[in-house]
């Protein structure tokens, strides 16, 4: 029989049967859909991941920061019993030793200097100085506290994308500062006590806190030195008067700053920033005070204040070295400006996979436990792949097995029709139809089911489109800080989509195989007879 005449035959008997043909064909379908809409909405999901994720990615940096290097002594805690039943109370004695105060040395520095420019878009070191601030409050001369005040970022292009300036102008000179505010435009009363501004008032207008100024105490007028006792001294609150009147450098608020709304990681926390201009200043005019001059000459041999050489000091829980009292010392100074955080901003997670090993295949890095490494965005998108991953195999296999549902039930049809069609298939043995050419009549109509099967899925699935792009993007609306607008999380590849058809199509077809296999076995007499 040739295969044209078994096509036609097929596509007759399915039109005599044309409403179930179009039920099993729409049954058929269901396991087409789910299957085909769980790998596009997988996808199109992980697509607009991505992409917020690369959009983030210019506001979540790379953060390296130091801390303090220290060690433990003393007991071990580990080696003992935990919830003991016994009636002995034990006594710990550990004690932290301070050794030096920051990890990141020029060595790390100079290693990151030479990381290639076309990995990162920003590289930015965070220095602390320290630095000695007087503010004429009323009739009062107020000491400030530096613990608000925050060194900006050495990029200008970078910081203007990242902040406003809703007053006044950018600080540029080393002498100009600004008041970070947060987006409701509020700083926080103890902010405002810190830094010399009257906490008690409701409000104030950007008129009265632009030219605001702080007078600089620099070390000459600062420390003084005594001849007799060959050591030096710190001025009290009683000269603050004279410091500041004879004060050379004013610090003048010049803007106030906020945030963008787009700003996903806010650079500083509400309070005053300064041009690194200020932080090289502070750091020439240290160094070329007398008492810094004097420290560095003596070193660890003699401390300039007390008189005394360095020695390590022990406590009952806590001991501290030499060299961590010296370097602690030039800090207090403002002749050392420790890098205790850096921030690296990158454009793709290719780049910041190749930052992270750079890094963490450098031998101080490899060395110092005091040198943390934190990628916010790189731990989030590796923990939501995975999460993505997961649920599509998981809906994956719940849409198989709709599929197999789906083709077993089409096996059923198809030997339904076996049993209906004996005399056809008797007949067709009598007038000399092999055994393959009626495996080959029903295969065919397997394969007409199939394919009609295969194209309502694909339709029903494009029908289901939009309001499955609806409901996910309300989910996220609803679930996540982000407001997606007009995104396609149903994103269907055409590959994909040919597969699945074809494959659909095989699956069809092999679960009319045995119903037709058995037809084929029949014998004519007895079918005829419907025995």
């Amino acid at each position: 029989m040739p295969f044209k005449l078994s096509f036609l035959l097929s596509i007759k008997n399915l039109y005599s049967k044309f409403i179930r043909t179009l039920i099993t064909a729409f049954a058929g379908c269901i396991g087409i859909v789910g299957v085909a809409l769980v790998l596009s909405v997988s996808n199109g999901v992980s697509k607009y991941i991505d992409e917020v994720q690369t959009k983030s990615l210019e506001s979540y940096p790379i953060i390296l920061r130091s801390s303090t290097v220290v060690s433990s002594t003393g007991n071990i805690v580990s080696g003992r019993e935990e919830f003991p039943t016994n009636n002995i109370l034990t006594i710990t004695n550990t004690v932290t030793n301070y050794e030096h105060v920051s990890q990141i040395d020029e060595g790390f520095i100079n290693h990151l200097n030479n990381l290639e420019k076309d990995k990162y878009t920003v590289l930015d070191y965070t220095r602390t100085i320290n630095f000695k601030l007087l503010k004429l409050n009323g009739n009062r001369i107020q000491s400030i506290s530096t613990s608000y005040f925050t060194e900006l970022i050495n990029d200008k292009e970078f910081l203007e994308s990242q902040y406003d300036v809703i007053y006044g102008k950018m600080p540029s000179e080393f002498n100009e500062i600004a008041l970070v505010v947060d987006s409701y435009n509020s700083v926080s009363a103890s902010l405002l006590n810190s830094i010399g501004i009257d906490y008690q008032r409701e409000s104030y207008s950007f008129d009265e806190i632009i030219g605001m100024n702080y007078k600089l105490i620099e070390n000459n007028d600062y420390y003084y030195y005594d001849g007799e006792k060959d050591r030096y001294y710190a001025k009290s609150s009683t000269d603050f008067l004279d410091l500041y009147t004879n004060s050379k450098v004013e610090l003048i608020i010049t803007a106030i700053l906020r945030e963008k709304p787009e700003c996903s990681f806010p650079l500083y926390s509400d309070g005053l920033v300064y041009t690194t201009k200020l932080t090289d200043y502070i750091l020439e005019s240290a160094n070329n005070s007398n008492i810094v001059v004097d420290q560095i000459k003596y070193g660890l041999e003699k401390d300039v204040m007390t008189g005394k050489p360095y020695t390590d000091s022990e406590g009952l829980t806590s001991s501290t070295t030499r060299e961590y009292q010296y370097e602690g010392d030039l800090i207090t100074y403002g002749a050392v400006a420790p890098v205790t955080r850096i921030n690296i901003y990158s454009e793709s997670f290719e780049d910041r996979n190749y930052i992270e090993k750079y890094i963490k295949e450098n031998d101080n890095y490899k060395q110092s436990k005091n040198i943390s490494y934190y990628d916010y965005m790189s731990g989030v998108s590796k923990d939501f792949a995975t999460f993505i991953e997961i649920l599509t195999k998981v809906l994956i296999i719940f849409a198989l097995i709709s599929l197999l549902v789906s083709s077993i039930m089409i096996a059923i049809i198809t030997y339904i029709s076996v049993l209906e069609r004996n005399q056809e298939i008797g007949l067709l043995r009598c007038l000399g139809a092999k055994k393959i050419d009626i495996v080959k009549v029903f295969c065919s109509e397997t394969f007409i089911i199939g394919t009609l099967s295969s194209i309502f899925g694909i339709i029903l699935a494009y029908l289901l489109r939009t309001p499955i792009n609806t409901l996910i993007g309300n989910i996220i609306k609803n679930n996540l800080s982000l407001n997606p607008k007009n995104e396609d999380f149903v994103n269907f590849d055409m590959k994909t989509l040919v597969i699945l058809l074809l494959g659909s199509i095989v699956v069809t077809i092999l679960a009319g195989l045995i119903p037709s296999i058995i037809a084929s076995f029949k014998q004519p007499a007895k079918v005829l007879k419907n025995e």
